[in-house]
């Protein structure tokens, strides 16, 4: 069987405090991989590319750039995004922080690496 090679392209949210008291520290982190055949790279960046530049114009693909309230604008990137004939994949881990008992979590660093 031959093996076939992804590319992957990672976002994180949260933050890595464990004191989900805090203000603008929530309660979970959250790591996510959109995942391409390395034979369909160039066709996908070209896809997020025309769409990013559409919607976003300069920078990232962000969701901070859309108004909080603006759910229709939110579901017609999304969609745009995922309609594509590029076979892709979609991984994400989330994490409880609240569940973390180690105190060596504490440390942003090893948070990071461990997860």
């Amino acid at each position: 069987m031959e093996e076939i090679q992804h590319c992957a392209y990672l976002d994180e949210s949260g933050n890595t405090n464990l004191d989900a008291t805090l203000v603008n520290v929530g309660d979970y982190y959250v790591v996510t991989a959109v995942t391409v055949p390395m034979s369909q790279k160039t066709n996908a960046e070209a896809h997020f590319e025309a769409v990013r530049s559409f919607y976003f114009q300069t920078g990232e693909i962000k969701s901070s750039k859309i108004d909080k309230t603006n759910f229709r604008r939110r579901e017609i990137i999304l969609n745009q995004l995922v309609e594509t004939p590029i076979p892709y994949g979609v991984l994400s881990l989330v994490v409880q922080k609240s569940e973390l008992r180690s105190l060596g979590y504490t440390f942003g660093e090893s948070f990071i690496k461990n997860l």
